[in-house]
Order: structure tokens, then C-alpha cells, then sequence
């Protein structure tokens, strides 16, 4: 959203080749965030049941915030290493983006888990 504002509208409009670069690297990221995510789930068994209630962790807001903290600043970090992205599209510094990144996947994962606690 930043990146767009900052960016302006389109001369011309429509999907073109840079569109496509663009969709790629923000799918490739999404997919990066996805394994970081697993991994991370995998080793505080996240995606384990709870022996005592009988109820899944993954609805644990606790459980997923240190998800979370395992995976974001990975995640962010390499795409910073990696140099992609708009620069300085989460901050200035790398500090900055890894707290930004961190404090954005954090509400996101708690409104998405609080909304859907109770789907089967």
C-alpha cells in the first residue's frame, strides 16, 4: 500500500511486464512467509493438539505470537539480505522493518485467529 502511494498512478493502464514482476515477487514472498511460518509451527507444535483440553494450539493467540516471533524477523531479513522489494518500504533501517514487519504479521495472524476460532 505504501509502495503504491509512493509510487503514483500508472502512466498507461493495464497489466504489463512490470505487473508481472511486481505479482511474482510478492508471491514468492508470500510463499517464503508460508515455509518460515511451517518450520516455525513445526518446532513449537503449533499444529499439535492440546493434551490437556483436547483443543488445537493453533488457535492460541500466545502460541501464534511466538510463531510469529520465530518467523518475521527471518522472513524480513532475508528479503532485506536479499535486496527485495522497494527500498525502504518497512523502514529505514533494518531494525526498523523487522519491527514493523513484526508488529503488522502480528495483528494480522490475531484478527485472522480471532475471527476464525471457532471454523471446524
Amino acid at each position: 500500500f505504501l509502495y503504491d502511494i509512493s509510487t503514483g498512478s500508472k502512466i498507461v493502464p493495464g497489466f504489463e511486464l512490470q505487473d508481472i514482476v511486481y505479482l511474482t515477487g510478492t508471491l514468492s514472498s508470500a510463499a517464503l512467509l508460508g515455509l518460515f511460518w511451517t518450520m516455525a509451527g513445526l518446532l513449537t507444535r503449533l499444529f499439535e493438539v492440546n493434551p490437556i483440553s483436547g483443543n488445537s494450539r493453533s488457535n492460541d493467540l500466545v502460541a501464534n505470537a511466538v510463531n510469529v516471533a520465530m518467523c518475521c524477523p527471518l522472513w524480513i531479513a532475508l528479503e532485506h539480505a536479499l535486496e527485495f522489494g522497494p527500498v525502504d518500504v518497512g523502514g529505514v533501517t533494518l531494525d526498523a522493518t523487522i519491527v514493523n514487519g513484526w508488529v503488522g504479521l502480528t495483528l494480522f495472524v490475531g484478527v485472522v485467529k480471532s475471527l476464525t476460532k471457532d471454523w471446524q
